[in-house]
Formats: C-alpha cells, structure tokens, sequence
C-alpha cells in the first residue's frame, strides 16, 4: 500500500517546463535589479562631476525585442476578456467583442515588440527615451476580421533636473502612439519633493494635457479615448 502510494505520488511530479525557466529567469532579474537599486539608495555612488569615466557610466543605451502569442486569457462568452489588456492605438481591446468587426472575437494573436532605450544622467540632470514598435498579426477569431495585422509606432521622453540637489526635481515629458486607428499624444509639467532627505518618501504632482488616451489602468488616471487636462498629485512611500 505504501509503495503504491508512492508511486502514485511519483506519477504527478510535473516536469519542468519552458514556462517555469522562464518564469525563474524573470524572477532572478527582478530580484537582481531590487538588489543593485537598494546598494545605490542606500549607499550611493560619488558625484560624476568632473569624472569622465563616471560621467560616461551613467550613460545607457539598450534595445528589447519580444515575441508571444497572446491568448484571450478569457472564457468567449465574456464580451470582455479580463486577463489580457492589449490595446490598439483607438483604445479599444483587440481581444475585446467587435473590436475589429461587428460580432467578431479575436481569440489570439500574434504580438511583436522592438525597443530602444536611451538614459544619461550628469549633475542633477537626467533625460530618459524610448521609441518602440509593435506589430500585431497572425489573428484568429471565430469570424471574418477586414484587416490581417496592424503596426504601431510610439515614443516617450523626459527631462529633469534638480533645482535643489537631492531634494527638488522639475520634470517634463511626452509621448505619442501612432497606430491605424487613432494617434495618441501626451504632455506634462510636474515636480518631485524629498521632504525627508531619504529617497524613499517623495511627494509628486504634475499637470497632463492629453488627447485620444490608447490606453487605461485602474492605477493610473488614464481612461481610453481620454481627451483633456490631468491635475494628479502623489505621496508615495518605498519600502
């Protein structure tokens, strides 16, 4: 009985998968990038000024590629599905009921993404960007789609600087999406405060003016199609 029981165990051992190491790999870089954010909150790196070295360090540059097939994630008899947030450039969901024909679901997708970052930070400033592009194709819905793939474009940058070292940052930034539907633009003005000489408590506000919002989050005060001005103000505390 026990050698059966065992075996029984044995039997659902499930193996390791592409899924799981990829699932570690994440989970490894994340706790890589917590742990070398933390030695630099808390301890620091000396100034870059008048360091040529240091100043070019503080340079990065890279580029990402993604791939997935993307899945509705959701039962078909929801109109909506609401695990799988992918958005085209009007807003609306691309896995979503009647998203790209009357009556018609998109169950999956194909779903390409190429990036390339740039940041340098010197002396209290910093400027950070990002152009990306996104492919979408390969679509299979349980109905006649007009259109076999859709390409968009996008971009963000930002600009800060410190008035007061260590303790009050002037910001601005923009972005915009272009994609076969609508183009979406973004812009704002805003301020960081450290009233506590800690980077782990700040204070944030800014104004946003923006027009046709791509997307949404509960997170954040975007809503789809969004046209208008944003007052939104934060404390925020790390831990």
């Amino acid at each position: 009985m026990g050698r059966e029981a065992i075996a029984n165990v044995e039997r659902v051992v499930r193996r390791v998968s592409a899924v799981d190491l990829m699932l570690l790999g994440t989970v490894v870089l994340w706790a890589l990038n917590i742990t070398v954010t933390r030695y630099v909150v808390t301890h620091g790196f000396k100034p870059l000024a008048y360091a040529v070295t240091r100043y070019f360090a503080a340079t990065a540059l890279f580029w990402a590629f993604t791939y997935a097939r993307e899945d509705r994630l959701s039962d078909l008899a929801t109109s909506v599905p609401e695990n799988n947030s992918t958005y085209m450039s009007d807003g609306t969901l691309l896995f979503g009921t009647g998203a790209l024909a009357d009556g018609v679901t998109v169950t999956n997708a194909n779903f390409y993404l190429w990036a390339v970052d740039v940041g340098i930070k010197y002396r209290g400033l910093a400027f950070n960007a990002e152009v990306s592009q996104r492919w979408l194709n390969n679509f299979t819905a349980d109905g006649p789609v007009p259109i076999s793939s859709m390409y968009d474009l996008g971009l963000d940058a930002s600009l800060g600087y410190f008035v007061l070292p260590k303790r009050l940052e002037v910001a601005v930034r923009s972005s915009f999406i272009r994609g076969p539907f609508r183009t979406g633009v973004e812009g704002a003005v805003g301020f960081q405060w450290f009233p506590f000489n800690t980077r782990g408590v700040w204070i944030a506000a800014e104004v946003i003016g923006i027009r046709n919002s791509p997307y949404q989050s509960v997170l954040y005060v975007y809503s789809a199609g969004q046209t208008g001005v944003l007052f939104p103000a934060q404390f925020l505390v790390r831990f």
